[in-house]
């Protein structure tokens, strides 16, 4: 096979595809986007296909296809009123794909590699690549999709996974969930178990959204609810679909902020779907998928804690609650891609021979055994399907022939384990285009309300052998977050020191030594925490039907420890004035409902245990919580309480009509503090929306602080921005501030956010208003399209906006004094930028779900980088920060056959110089969260170990 150019992940809802640029694979764009919707629209002779389908489908939605692979055993489908055949469906988008890389350059030749599910049998595999053919793909390689996740994982996200560790891989796209488990063996990686439901996908968490909001519409008017769900002419069938898209778009949108509008088709109004509404209508059917996973995981005789790590891709894996649950079910914090759409196609490209450019040549079929086959029932129930896997061998790398007979018994097998080296993917099986098939026809279909549903995958004893070097996915966590996207360019890194990442004792010592003070075991078996303030280290673990918190020394000497009768599925701490104000989220032990723990941080004395709905801690001054409440009121209501006694100091109404379901009441005022919060100041609670992470969390205590007498609150629905007296409570002035209410931040005596779509209706828009006297001081149009991720003080008078427009990520800092940008900078799609504002400067490096990748240290004033905080290793990940030290995860090479540890070390923040590490376990080791105060530090890793520490 001549060298591999194009790997195609032809999936359920989208297509994704990566191409090899300049010896790099690098993902193919698509009206500026990595991934193809795979839709297809039938106007004859010719199938439009992508977002092209979809804008068609308003036309006749009766001639759209927005799902071919779920009809891949139908043979044809009835698109208006003709016959598309599945193969025909499929060419079309393999065209597609082959068109958008030769505009880029590429000529595809013999180069493609094609992934399809584990479980797929030779009827299905004919039928994709019967479609290769056609499209003129020529000889083409299969990759099974969780093999091709594993093998991102290992080589684009640097995984390594000793002799016998497991790892489950979570497959949930738009119409079927997949569940695979997988153990590393000395002769290659063995499939242990594969499973899934066919019946559920995101398009069915859209049909429960759908319904839950069609409840609320019925209610109102049941006119325009009957024209949505019982659509007439093609005017009415085109706002259907419309709705469904409003509502998989806010779906999606949810998974980046609290609150997503869906327009009502026919009227002016539209509705406000919160991420709460989203949990509970989702919930029971992820429940499914959890219970599906767990029930796989056992057919494979493994327990939860056998697992090095669980991986999940996909696009409905973007839903926070997916990982929430899959994490309190197994005990291991899910790795989750920043894009969960691309690993398959990435890793195919690199298990297909991508990697170094090496071609592949064909080898000998063998004779695939036969299995029975007949045809599914039309509406079976949903299904179950789980193959234990055995048969496990060694031997040459074996190709099957497809045929146009039953579905066969897919057997492959991959070379023995390599004896030293680098460790290179194993080619998969190869196919030579199949003959010509002819599909049996359905009856016509017509139209329905909904997407349809998939295909019902069969049940039975089939056994799968994938073997081959692929890696098992391992969560490396700080601060309760994932390590998760690092660059594709990693793929090609030679296994070397430097290509690797791993570092050799050389590169620790300049910054001084740091130190092991202390290591405490942890009991239970949920959740763990940590975090440290005023030289003493707290951690938080759960258990069944309680909360164990302690105090400790530096040298892990227990202070006191207590348990506290609640089990959240989350927990969070933070140190204000003399108490811990302890976050439980979801506490099964009080009907899932959210729960307020307050505790004497010199004692452990519980002051408050307290159940809530709808209320948020907008920050802490000293002893007392500014609390945003939202239910139990027609109005908005503010309310100070003192923690120590949970007595309310003043109640008062904010907004005289309660605001819509995701906009704020009101904002701490953020003001500088080089040295972070002094006694007199405020600490941020958790903030949503556009200022993603608290200022002065747990782990990055950044050089923010809350004013303690003021505070401003935004009434959206008057567009009218108010300053409050935080001692009372009382208005002291306001003004007219056009702002979107869902998202917006105070910082330095200005007041900004989004312009609301009144006052820029079809574009966004940043703007600032200054607070003493409520006048504009800037605005800033965004290009069309344009979504904005973050907005955070990022210098002692700089705010930065980072948005994503046309798959580039823009980053551009306001000055607030002078109102004008002081600098920008752009990023592609796979390297989001992240940062945090300390003392020394601006800490800005890849973004890791709230920790940062590659760090280094920028000048806030111009944008300009000072130094690397990385010694020079490139898999340094930044976990927590406070002040002079910046506490950090990598690894340390051992040397020889030894491999490599992972090693926490501390970061001195203005020089640059990192200090010697501390070793905390083999690489299979995990560390689930960090803190610093000072100079004492604590990490909790996945064996449940805290570790103190001490920097110079």
């Amino acid at each position: 096979m001549s060298q591999l150019r194009l790997a195609i992940d032809l999936g359920t809802s989208h297509t994704v595809a990566v191409v090899r640029r300049e010896s790099e694979p690098r993902p193919l764009l698509f009206d500026g986007s990595p991934v193809l919707p795979s839709a297809v629209f039938s106007e004859p002779p010719r199938l439009h296909v992508g977002r092209d389908a979809e804008r068609m489908a308003l036309i006749d939605p009766s001639r759209f296809e927005p799902h071919p692979k779920r009809r891949v055993d139908e043979g044809s489908v009835l698109l208006g009123s003709v016959e598309v055949t599945v193969v025909d469906m499929f060419v079309a988008l393999l065209r597609r794909v082959i068109a958008e890389a030769n505009q880029t350059g590429v000529q595809i030749g013999d180069g493609v590699v094609l992934t399809c599910p584990a479980d797929w049998g030779a009827a299905r595999r004919n039928v994709l690549m019967q479609a290769a053919n056609v499209a003129g793909l020529g000889r083409v390689q299969l990759v099974d999709e969780p093999v091709a996740a594993a093998t991102y994982c290992m080589e684009v996200m640097s995984q390594q996974v000793p002799i016998g560790g497991a790892v489950l891989v979570f497959d949930f796209g738009g119409g079927t969930l997949d569940s695979s488990v997988l153990r590393r063996e000395p002769g290659g990686l063995r499939v242990l178990s594969v499973g899934g439901l066919d019946d559920l996908g995101g398009v069915d968490i859209d049909a429960a959204l759908v319904g839950h909001l069609g409840q609320l519409i019925q209610m109102q008017s049941p006119r325009v609810w009957q024209r949505i769900s019982s659509p007439g002419p093609q005017s009415e069938q085109r706002e259907r679909k419309q709705f469904w898209d409003d509502v998989r778009a806010a779906k999606e949108m949810l998974s980046r902020t609290t609150s997503a509008p869906v327009h009502v088709p026919g009227t002016d109004s539209a509705l406000h779907l919160t991420r709460e509404e989203l949990e509970r209508v989702a919930g029971p059917l992820i429940d499914r998928a959890v219970d599906e996973t767990r029930r796989v995981l056992r057919a494979s005789g493994l327990e939860p804690h056998h697992l090095s790590g669980l991986f999940l891709v996909g696009g409905s894996s973007r839903i926070p609650l997916v990982a929430s649950r899959l994490h309190a079910r197994f005990g291991l914090a899910p790795v989750v891609p920043e894009q969960p759409e691309l690993p398959v196609a990435y890793g195919g490209f690199i298990a297909g021979g991508g990697r170094n450019g090496a071609p592949t040549g064909p080898t000998a079929p063998p004779q695939p055994s036969r299995a029975p086959h007949a045809p599914p029932p039309s509406n079976p129930p949903p299904t179950h399907h789980t193959q234990q896997v055995g048969g496990f061998a060694s031997g040459p790398v074996s190709s099957y022939a497809p045929s146009s007979g039953g579905p066969a018994v897919p057997v492959s097998s991959g070379p023995a384990f390599p004896v030293s080296g680098t460790m290179a993917p194993v080619p998969p099986q190869q196919f030579t285009p199949p003959p010509q098939m002819t599909p049996q026809m359905p009856p016509p279909m017509s139209p329905t309300m909904g997407p349809h549903r998939p295909p019902r995958r069969r049940s039975g004893g089939l056994r799968y052998v994938i073997m081959g070097v692929v890696a098992v996915v391992v969560l490396l966590c700080g601060s309760g977050a994932f390590w998760a996207y690092t660059s594709i360019r990693g793929a090609f890194d030679d296994a070397t020191d430097g290509g690797s990442g791993v570092a050799d004792d050389g590169k620790f010592g300049a910054g001084g030594s740091y130190k092991q003070t202390g290591t405490v075991t942890l009991g239970g078996g949920g959740t763990l925490t940590t975090a440290v303030a005023n030289g003493v280290g707290y951690y938080a673990a759960v258990n069944e039907g309680k909360l164990d918190i302690a105090a400790l020394t530096a040298d892990g000497t227990e202070k006191w420890k207590k348990s506290y009768p609640v089990e959240p599925t989350d927990v969070r701490i933070t140190a204000t004035g003399s108490v811990l104000h302890i976050d439980c989220e979801k506490a099964a032990t009080h009907g899932g409902k959210n729960v307020r723990l307050v505790v004497d941080a010199a004692t452990g004395a519980e002051k408050m245990l307290r159940p809530y709905d709808d209320e948020r801690v907008t920050h802490f001054v000293g002893n007392d919580a500014f609390i945003e409440l939202n239910t139990g009121s027609p109005n908005g209501r503010m309310q100070r309480i003192d923690l120590t006694t949970g007595q309310a100091k003043w109640n008062e109404v904010v907004q005289p009509a309660r605001p819509g379901i995701f906009d704020l009441l009101a904002v701490p005022m953020g003001v500088y503090a080089a040295d972070g919060p002094t006694a007199q100041q405020g600490t941020f609670g958790p903030v949503p929306g556009l200022l993603s992470r608290a200022p002065t969390a747990a782990d990055w205590h950044q050089s923010v602080a809350a004013d303690p007498a003021t505070f401003v609150g935004l009434d959206a629905t008057k567009a009218i921005a108010t300053v409050y007296d935080a001692n009372t409570g009382k208005a002291r002035g306001s003004g007219s501030v056009p702002l979107d209410g869902e998202s917006f931040t105070a910082y330095q005596g200005v007041l900004i956010g989004q312009l609301n779509d009144k006052t820029s209706p079809g574009r966004v828009v940043m703007a600032a208003y200054g607070l003493d006297n409520f006048a504009k001081r800037w605005e800033v149009p965004l290009p069309a399209g344009a979504r904005v991720e973050m907005v955070r003080p990022c210098g002692p008078q700089q705010m930065c906006v980072l948005y994503n427009a046309n798959s580039t990520y823009t980053l551009f800092a306001m000055d607030l004094k002078s109102n004008k940008e002081a600098w920008k900078s752009t990023f592609s799609t796979g390297d989001k930028p992240d940062w945090y504002l300390m003392k020394d400067g601006l800490v800005l490096g890849d973004w890791q779900f709230g920790n940062i990748g590659k760090p280094a240290l920028y000048d806030p004033a111009t944008g300009t980088k000072k130094h690397a905080l990385d010694s020079g290793i490139t898999s340094v990940t930044a976990l927590a920060a406070d002040g002079r030290w910046l506490l950090v995860r990598t690894s340390r090479y051992l040397g020889g056959s030894k491999g490599s540890v992972n090693t926490v070390a501390a970061v001195d923040i203005g020089t640059g110089k990192m200090t010697t590490g501390v070793d905390i376990g083999s690489s299979s080791e995990q560390i689930e969260n960090g803190s610093v105060a000072q100079n004492m530090t604590a990490v909790v890793t996945k064996s449940r170990q805290l570790v103190l520490g001490q920097a110079p």
